[in-house]
């Protein structure tokens, strides 16, 4: 669990930081694939531990907890990917009032 927890850790923290980034949406969305796919890469492990190959039956913690990590990671490229349609709307609304 120590290495899945340390897995976890490391990907949604740098979701935090794309998502502080002032690049446009679809650019911080390309920028949180190339990190995962990237680290996945650098940590074969991590592969196999998040494709749950590396897990056994018994070992349903780990499983509940990498459906949880992939509704996060899900959630952050969703939340990432709104922040475009949300500075626009702003914009257009701005527009309108002036």
């Amino acid at each position: 669990m120590e290495l899945f927890s340390f897995c976890d850790e490391t990907i949604i923290s740098k979701c935090a930081e794309i998502k502080k980034s002032k690049d446009s949406a679809e650019q911080n969305a390309k920028n949180l694939f190339m990190f995962c796919i990237l680290f996945i890469e650098k940590n074969k492990g991590f592969a196999r531990l998040l494709s749950r190959e590396a897990l056994s039956a018994n070992e349903q913690n780990v499983v509940d907890a990498t459906n949880q990590f992939y509704e996060r990671l899900e959630l952050n490229f969703k939340q990432i990917l709104q922040k475009d349609l949300i500075r626009s709307y702003h914009s257009q609304e701005y527009h309108l009032i002036y």
